[in-house]
């Protein structure tokens, strides 16, 4: 068992991330296996856990995120993955906040890794806020407790110096000096930017923002390697560790690697960290607007009186952005069908002017959709057949 440690202020982000269809078997599965919280969606919950907050504003990093993953090959029910969740809690001492247990399947698929995740409170519903001093070493016993409690399969902990060696000479260094060294620089680096973890290409992109520098070793015009360079001190993945080569990387850490990016991660190992920068602020930016795309859609299919579900997509960002008009402002709509599928794709193919104006219509569609909706109910479809004649007759 490993689990992982991670906390923000964020609830809304949350809760998105934990909600995502994507990481689920069928977008339409309910994804919770545990809670303690009344709220039926993202922001019901998200709106639950600032409450809790308030009671404690003197807290700063309110959201605690646990990541739990067994063994591969190693899988437990759903009730005992509830189990589990409540006794990781009371272990940590959260036994008295709000709590929310979801499991995503998308690492299972991949390399056959049971895994699901816990959101809680840092404040609990009498107001004190959880301790966390140590809490990376305490979930080290923690998990052989669970492990035992919930006859786990037992993984020893192998020491620290089998993962991450240094050299007599670099002992020496380490000595003399009184500073970490470069080797441990990236180790520290590594281990915090793939935490959640990221694609590969985000990864690179966090390395070259803390001014690490990469570079890939291509064989047979395909990317197999991985070094790295800090303090103008140069290490092959494999030198630093198992967990550091770029195989490893997969394999340890479940950083995603997709090959049809191989273009992007060599031009981005010459990328400033400026650029690297902008283009992670962008990334924030899309991961934003397509986990809101696919809340309102959510919504839309539980509230349609019709089945929606093949519908083609200029139809469903019609919908989409008719149904988030009420809620937010124009330009966040706007963003929100420029980071779908359909609009990115139109910009890939036909260019960003074509998209901005693929935009434009379906904001215009939208506009008019909405006012038809008002007498048509929730019959989306019904309504989508009267815009365009309606659009014709305004104009």
């Amino acid at each position: 068992m490993k689990i992982n440690y991670a906390k923000g202020n964020d609830p809304m982000g949350l809760m998105l991330y934990l909600h995502e269809p994507a990481k689920q078997i069928t977008p339409e599965a309910n994804p919770v296996l545990g809670t303690n919280m009344s709220g039926r969606d993202c922001e019901e919950r998200a709106e639950e856990f600032r409450f809790s907050h308030d009671l404690n504003p003197r807290v700063k990093k309110t959201m605690v995120h646990f990541a739990v993953s067994l063994p591969p090959g190693e899988t437990v029910s759903h009730d005992q993955i509830a189990q589990i969740s409540r006794s990781l809690l009371q272990k940590t001492g959260h036994q008295d906040c709000q709590y929310l247990v979801v499991r995503h399947h998308d690492r299972e698929h991949r390399n056959h890794v049971q895994h699901w995740h816990i959101a809680t409170s840092a404040v609990s519903l009498k107001a004190g806020w959880v301790r966390d001093s140590f809490v990376k070493l305490k979930l080290l016993q923690i998990e052989r407790q669970l492990e035992e409690e919930f006859r786990l399969s037992n993984h020893p902990i192998r020491p620290k110096a089998q993962r991450q060696n240094l050299s007599t000479g670099e002992y020496r260094l380490k000595e003399r000096t009184g500073k970490p060294i470069p080797k441990e620089k990236l180790w520290d680096i590594i281990d915090r930017v793939s935490a959640d973890p990221p694609s590969m290409t985000e990864f690179v992109a966090r390395l070259k923002e803390e001014e690490v520098e990469v570079r890939f070793r291509q064989a047979q015009g395909m990317i197999q390697g991985i070094s790295y360079k800090i303090d103008g001190v140069a290490f092959a993945g494999y030198k630093l560790g198992p967990a550091y080569s770029f195989g490893g990387l997969q394999a340890h850490r479940q950083i995603e690697y997709d090959p049809a990016q191989d273009q992007l991660l060599l031009l981005m190992q010459k990328m400033t960290r400026e650029k690297c920068q902008q283009w992670l602020r962008g990334q924030e930016q899309r991961k934003k607007y397509q986990a809101l795309y696919r809340q309102y859609w959510q919504t839309v299919l539980r509230q349609s009186e019709t089945n929606l579900a093949e519908i083609e997509a200029e139809r469903r960002d019609v919908i989409v952005a008719a149904r988030s008009l009420s809620d937010i402002h124009q330009d966040e709509t706007s963003l929100m069908i420029f980071y779908g599928d359909k609009a990115q794709k139109v910009d890939q193919q036909q260019g960003r002017r074509s998209a901005i104006a693929y935009v434009n219509q379906i904001i215009q569609q939208a506009i008019v959709f909405a006012e038809l909706l008002m007498r048509d109910g929730t019959n989306y479809l019904k309504t989508l057949g009267n815009v365009k004649r309606s659009d014709q007759e305004h104009y």
